[in-house]
């Protein structure tokens, strides 16, 4: 299935939601993930991994969802990785301001 074949049957589907509402088809989520992988593995060393930057998306499903896709997660604040920190066998990137490594081994 494409893209957006997934995209227009998720838009169907929501036609009875009020609106403005904002929809995620976890169809399209596994499918960009799957394309995403696909392409990692074409130029991947062992060393590669993928993380999911948590500032893409802060919903808490969403983050659920990848988790089992991803490597880990980056962060650029305690915040993120408080949204995280129960996946802990993921890997962790903190990045961002000075203060983040920090509070983030305080937690």
């Amino acid at each position: 299935m494409k893209i957006n074949d997934i995209i227009i049957k998720g838009i169907k589907n929501s036609e009875k939601i009020a609106t403005p509402s904002v929809i995620y088809l976890k169809d399209a989520i596994r499918f960009n993930i799957d394309e995403a992988l696909k392409q990692l593995s074409e130029v991947k060393t062992n060393e590669t991994k993928l993380l999911y930057s948590i500032k893409a998306c802060y919903n808490s499903k969403v983050i659920s969802l990848l988790s089992r896709f991803v490597a880990g997660f980056s962060v650029s604040s305690i915040q993120e990785y408080k949204k995280i920190a129960r996946f802990n066998n993921k890997i962790v990137s903190a990045t961002g301001f000075d203060g983040v490594d920090i509070s983030i081994k305080k937690v």
